[in-house]
């Protein structure tokens, strides 16, 4: 399964709009139509090849030191107890993209699930983390996006995807994030929660 999304979602999901502008800003004061395209990015793609980790590292970690073991081992940990605590998300991008009501059923538009206590115990099991350069904003200047500034948190999403940039994508095992996000809840975390719903056998097609 593929998943792409930049949903911030390091506060709870009430104040989801509050996170897009909080994560987004830039992109969402300057180029509304960028921000849709990072929201949401449905798909289906082959996994990757099989990460490799050294004796006893729970990560991967290709982020060439943007992230330590510890940091990542810090944001699976965020994501674990978000997905053990809290209702659950299950199409907020279909939901903020379609200008529904970003709150769970039966007060907003966004399907939930109640929070699944099983999400800590699974354990990132040598899951990848690939930083990929940031697009930088000349680039995205020339592509029709002005306004940004860098580092922009943006990379091209990969073939197939419904939108071209994103912040962060999932293939299989792996989680590849803009190099400027790699330390972001809303980047890197979202990306981890889909790891873990996806272990536990919950589509993420909506996240």
């Amino acid at each position: 399964m593929f998943s792409v999304g930049c949903e911030p979602c390091k506060w709870r999901f009430h104040q989801y709009t509050h996170l897009i502008l909080s994560v987004c800003v830039p992109i969402f004061l300057f180029v509304v139509a960028l921000v849709i395209s990072l929201l949401g990015c449905g798909g289906s793609f082959t996994a990757s090849d099989p990460p490799a980790c050294s004796a006893g590292t729970p990560f991967d970690n290709q982020t060439n030191g943007g992230a330590t073991q510890q940091q990542l081992m810090t944001i699976w940990l965020w994501a674990q107890n978000d997905l053990a605590t809290n209702p659950i998300p299950l199409n907020p991008v279909t939901v903020i993209t379609q200008g529904g009501v970003d709150k769970c059923q039966p007060a907003g538009d966004v399907r939930c699930m109640p929070a699944q206590p099983d999400a800590m115990n699974i354990e990132p099991d040598c899951a990848r983390v690939m930083a990929v350069p940031d697009l930088s904003a000349a680039h995205l200047a020339q592509l029709g996006y002005p306004g940004l500034k860098d580092p922009t948190g943006i990379i091209a999403a990969p073939n197939g995807a419904a939108s071209s940039y994103c912040y962060a994508y999932t293939e299989g095992n792996t989680v590849y994030v803009a190099a400027s996000m790699v330390l972001s809840d809303g980047a890197t975390g979202w990306e981890f929660e889909n790891i873990i719903l996806e272990r536990l056998g919950i589509p993420v097609g909506g996240r």
